[in-house]
């Protein structure tokens, strides 16, 4: 069975993602004022992101979890973000 892609998946996932962020990002009792310092990414871009308005590059999501997953050691959250990484993709992408 081939499944289509479509817009629709593509912002419930950036939904998933900004909101599981925003968990984590409090959870680490961090502001987005201090996420936006500590990451170079705007605080509009950081708050657009979280509620699902709006979208962030790559590079600047991995950013956001390296900071977030702190203070672990970079093998621990290359461990973790590789784990998260494929538990997404089986969970969203091929089990959706």
């Amino acid at each position: 069975m081939i499944y289509n892609w479509t817009d629709e998946n593509t912002y419930r996932l950036l939904n998933i993602i900004g909101e599981s962020v925003k968990t984590r990002r409090l959870q680490r009792n961090i502001s987005q004022i201090e996420l936006s310092k500590l990451s170079g990414i705007s605080l509009n871009s950081i708050t657009r992101f979280e509620t699902g308005k709006g979208n962030i590059t790559l590079y600047s999501l991995i950013n956001i979890f390296y900071l977030l997953i702190k203070p672990y050691s970079l093998y621990n959250f290359q461990r973790q973000f590789i784990n998260y990484t494929f538990n997404f993709f089986i969970h969203y992408i091929i089990l959706f």
